[in-house]
């Protein structure tokens, strides 16, 4: 026996089993280029019972790793891996295309403007934009809030489904915001593609948020929008949101079939 078979060996004597099946599932999706999987096809592949994969879904889906599609297909999600994934890739490409969008709109329409990411049950603004001569209103850059926190976190959960939304509401601990807020949030995004927090605080200033997606289509992070509350839901400034958010967003990629 080789050096590296007895090494390989010591260390799946100290392995978990889930935790193997639950890499061996992302590994998989990662690996069918982007189409999805239903989870009967996932088990088999990964070689792991139904209720096993079952159960690691729903755990993967909690902290926004994977997502399931209305046809049942599974898919990852880089709402939860963009954290990860950026410590190995180059996280610039994703913040600095946010970062001109809002440095233009800032200027330009005098809108102050933050961008966040979800890291794990927590969100984080990794850019924001104010206009010159105006009160600081998005926070400073590093600020972590909890995941379910205003439109900003609605945002960043808007691929999940009830179940996973109702357990990271769960595990978030304490928040400004109720679960009745975040669901009609995402009531607002799955309909019309963005949300609003009509009054933060009791400051007379609103937030705006829509998704900014990456190339499989998955939420990346959350533009934010700060406006007085009057200005909320006028049409002009939904419209303005949902362009910049687009903009943000990188083209969607077509899986390749092998």
């Amino acid at each position: 026996m080789s050096t590296s078979t007895k090494v390989i060996g010591a260390e799946l004597s100290h392995a978990i089993p889930s935790v193997l099946a639950a890499a061996e599932i992302v590994e998989t999706l990662a690996g069918n280029g982007g189409e999805g999987l239903s989870q009967a096809e996932l088990a088999r592949r990964a070689s792991v019972s139904t209720s096993t994969c079952y159960r690691i879904l729903r755990s993967l889906a909690v902290r926004g790793w994977v997502r399931k599609e209305s046809r049942g297909r599974w898919k990852l999600s880089g709402g939860g891996l963009f954290p990860v994934a950026s410590v190995l890739g180059d996280p610039a490409s994703v913040v600095e295309r946010a970062r001109v969008v809002m440095h233009r709109i800032a200027a330009r329409h005098g809108i102050g403007c933050k961008f966040s990411v979800r890291r794990g049950m927590r969100q984080l603004v990794l850019a924001r934009a104010e206009p010159a001569s105006q009160v600081q209103t998005t926070g400073r850059e590093g600020a972590e809030f909890a995941l379910v926190e205003g439109s900003s976190g609605a945002a960043l959960l808007a691929d999940l489904d009830e179940s996973a939304v109702s357990s990271v509401f769960a595990e978030s601990g304490t928040s400004q915001t109720d679960i009745r807020f975040l669901r009609a949030a995402l009531a607002d995004l799955h309909s019309k593609g963005w949300c609003h927090r009509p009054k933060i605080l009791d400051w007379p200033i609103a937030a705006m948020s829509a998704p900014v997606r990456d190339s499989s289509g998955s939420v990346a992070g959350a533009l934010t929008f700060v406006v007085p509350s009057a200005r909320a839901t006028d049409p002009a400034l939904v419209e303005l949101l949902l362009s910049a958010a687009a903009e943000c967003s990188f083209p969607k990629t077509k899986p390749t079939r092998q």
